[in-house]
């Protein structure tokens, strides 16, 4: 029952904080922020099964991303991946609030 409650606050709070105006997708604060790339290099080797051994030669590691890229399953989980990293939580879908400095 709290749950719910809870998860009703929310909604209606993350409601309130979106502003009015179309929002845009601010590359530029992402690209500029070292913690963005932190984020992506860490989900998306996780996404991809990556482990230390395809890091010791070059020839390990160009065999590794053919093997990356003939995969859908992997493909797919690196891009929600990376999706997860670009969206901004405080507001609904994928935009920025238009407000944010």
């Amino acid at each position: 029952m709290t749950i719910k409650k809870y998860a009703l606050e929310n909604e209606n709070q993350n409601e309130q904080n979106v502003p009015e105006g179309k929002p845009t997708f601010d590359w530029k604060k992402r690209l500029t922020n070292l913690w963005f790339y932190v984020g992506l290099v860490g989900v998306v080797l996780t996404a991809t099964g990556a482990n230390p051994e395809m890091f010791t030669s070059w020839s390990i590691l160009i065999a590794e991303i053919k093997s990356l890229l003939g995969n859908p399953y992997l493909l797919g989980t690196a891009f929600l991946a990376l999706l997860g990293v670009l969206t901004d939580p405080t507001t609904k879908g994928l935009k920025d609030r238009k407000d944010d400095k």
